[in-house]
């Protein structure tokens, strides 16, 4: 459950972009107050924003690059051995591949290297360094890595390699002995754009050596435009750009490996768009250094023979099956276990852990965790005496200072606010669990959030107006598809589809119906009915079909229209602190306390429904005489007086009324006499 927040569009802003834009875009009511809520004020920047060719920035901007590109030339003019070294993600095989693909067009004598994620780890390491000197490795160009990699560069030098590291991470005070690095983050680099990712930079790099920006597009925007979508960074200025050119680069894409991974990912090219490559694309080529070998994303990229690029992609497709299963076996564990220790679902921030979980896999399931549950969650996998651990965040709660603050139980960390990674031996998990739940309560924990562009009427939309949605995209970090909230809308119908996996949901209002979809949903886990009136948090989308262009409605979230999520939120909140045995004030506890009137109208209500199957947040609306905090303890008292069983089924409560022999005494329950003497009452 999420709180909504409806941003405010400024209509006399809006209604100057709307002027602007008029003469060129039709129907751009909507586009001008999504505009406004991005915060632009003049025709320059607007159309700067929607324009699909932008001019890039000048690479020799970016400190060193002269040094990279007069070494870089040097080297393979004197036939040196070259080796990339990059990195098992998505945006490391991308930059990997490109810069290969470029230097090997040179004529470069030049190899590549990617540690294993298992084995070796993020970034350079010594184990590697030394493989490559015996190899006769004269330099060694990082790809995505290495601006903190001091000892590991030391060590080249001993060994008389010299070292370029290009890099997007935030370095750290003082910079590593290298020939060269290509950063934008350095505090000395006055490149006017910061966000490129780990390819962006091997973009620029290229583009400088090449000295022909056109002909780098042309050959290798496709691989920009997919590490920098997969690796999240922000899309905006020079992101977006490159993104813009990237997309129409694989819609009329020669490159067999690309062909073949949107065959097995079943994306048609022509509709190829950022939410594809990220969902698509990515995970596929992610999944090769989770559960084989990054080396046949790689290879995939570099294939030469639409043969070998078939085999490769199946081979890819399989990997990622198998990382969906992995991913959903730890989930469902993880699910079990909240089912037997309902009390870790209590604590500020979920965190959990246990032995056999694929830790390539723990980062995607701890996301899962987190979007269901709304609170930041870490997930730890235990193999022998080290753990490996993954967390995300929720926005407004810093994942990496609550892990910073408590670096002393650690071997290894590193993240960001919203994503964190670890390794932790095994006998400190409890002891760094308690104390990362310690640090989250003395935080001011934010609510989970869904942010709504605005709130539209139904019976506006038309097809043109959200046709000119797509001068939003391409979507992604720092520009998120809009999405709208659709009120008060009637249920008439649902039907599930997709073999039982997806939802069409016919919604009403004033006589008009209007069909809308929720995705990876079931009937069974879906609490609402027909008849029900409810809000909907929605994407707009325009689709095809045999020729007519008709309305996408695609749900995001959906409440009941008489339920203030916030409320709930707060209310669980009090609960939850209450369970964990936090230090409440008599007042707190007061407010939980209920009276006999409050239980006979709840046992009253089970017993007129014959029990109860849905959410309690829908039975506490009902009931509109009772707080749902003290709803939940009520229900908790009947459960230990054995005068009710509750089964949790996916947020579902199915509670059932069971058979009392004798009068049940209420002061005999252990929770009501807590909150008594706790609560002085």
């Amino acid at each position: 459950m999420k709180k909504w927040v409806v941003s405010k569009p400024n209509k006399e802003n809006a209604q100057y972009i709307l002027n602007i834009l008029k003469e060129d875009i039709p129907n751009a009511n909507m586009l001008a107050m999504l505009l406004d809520l991005k915060g632009f004020k003049n025709k320059e920047d607007i159309y700067k924003f929607l324009s699909y060719r932008n001019k890039l920035h000048n690479p020799f901007l970016m400190k060193d690059m002269e040094i990279a590109v007069e070494y870089i030339k040097n080297a393979v003019e004197n036939n040196k051995k070259i080796c990339i070294y990059g990195d098992y993600d998505a945006d490391g095989v991308t930059s990997t591949a490109l810069l290969y693909s470029y230097l090997q067009s040179c004529g470069a004598n030049v190899m590549y290297y990617i540690p294993s994620r298992d084995s070796e780890g993020y970034g350079m390491n010594k184990y590697a360094i030394e493989k490559l000197h015996i190899m006769g490795v004269d330099l060694i160009i990082t790809v995505d890595n290495g601006i903190s990699a001091f000892d590991e560069i030391d060590l080249a030098n001993s060994l008389e390699m010299k070292v370029i590291v290009t890099d997007h991470h935030t370095p750290q005070e003082n910079y590593p002995n290298a020939v060269a690095i290509l950063n934008p983050h350095r505090w000395d680099c006055s490149y006017p754009y910061k966000n490129l990712c780990g390819v962006g930079v091997v973009f620029k790099l290229v583009c400088a050596l090449e000295d022909d920006e056109e002909s780098v597009i042309e050959n290798y925007s496709d691989l920009v435009a997919i590490g920098t979508i997969s690796d999240i960074v922000e899309l905006s200025g020079e992101n977006r750009t490159l993104v813009k050119y990237g997309l129409n680069a694989i819609k009329n894409t020669d490159r067999y490996g690309l062909i073949e991974l949107m065959k097995v990912a079943n994306i048609e090219p022509s509709k190829i768009n950022s939410n594809s490559v990220a969902f698509g694309i990515s995970p596929r080529i992610n999944a090769c250094g989770r559960i084989e070998s990054v080396y046949t994303a790689l290879e995939l990229l570099l294939a030469e023979t639409p043969e070998d690029a078939q085999k490769i992609a199946l081979r890819m497709n399989d990997n990622n099956k198998q990382r969906q299963s992995l991913e959903q076996k730890i989930f469902n564990d993880i699910e079990l276990m909240f089912n037997r220790r309902p009390h870790i679902l209590q604590q500020p921030i979920i965190i959990v852990a246990g032995e056999g979980w694929h830790h390539g896999v723990i980062g995607i399931v701890s996301s899962r965790i987190t979007e269901k549950y709304g609170k930041p969650s870490i997930i730890m996998s235990v193999e022998g005496n080290i753990a490996r651990g993954s967390g995300r965040s929720i926005e407004g709660f810093s994942l990496c200072d609550a892990i910073f603050a408590n670096s002393q139980y650690l071997v290894k960390y590193g993240g960001h606010p919203m994503a964190v990674g670890f390794s932790i031996s095994t006998e400190n998990i409890k002891t760094f669990s308690q104390a990362i739940i310690d640090y989250s309560k003395k935080q001011e924990m934010p609510i989970n959030s869904l942010l709504l562009s605005f709130k539209v009427n139904a019976s506006a939309l038309n097809v043109n107006m959200i046709e000119n949605l797509k001068y939003m995209e391409p979507y992604g970090c720092g520009n998120n598809p809009p999405i709208f909230g659709i009120y008060s809308m009637k249920i008439d119908n649902i039907t599930a589809i997709g073999g039982g996996k997806h939802l069409r949901i016919i919604v009403s209002k004033e006589n008009k119906s209007y069909t809308t979809l929720k995705w990876n949903t079931g009937v069974d886990s879906f609490p609402y009915m027909i008849g029900d009136i409810v809000d909907l948090a929605v994407i707009l989308d325009k689709s095809d079909y045999n020729g007519v262009s008709q309305m996408s409605i695609v749900i995001k979230d959906i409440k009941l229209s008489a339920c203030d999520n916030e409320y709930i939120i707060t209310e669980l909140r009090k609960y939850e602190a209450y369970k964990r045995g936090d230090n409440l004030t008599v007042d707190e506890i007061k407010y939980l306390y209920p009276t006999r009137e409050e239980f006979a109208n709840v046992y009253r209500f089970l017993r007129d429904n014959k029990g109860w199957n849905n959410t309690i947040s829908r039975m506490q609306i009902a009931l509109n005489a009772v707080s749902y905090s003290k709803l939940l303890i009520i229900l908790d008292i009947m459960q230990e007086l054995s005068l009710i069983e509750i089964i949790d089924i996916g947020g579902i409560k199915k509670i059932k009324l069971l058979q009392v022999a004798q009068k049940v005494i209420l002061e005999t329950s252990t929770i009501l006499r807590d909150i008594i003497e706790r609560g002085c009452i």
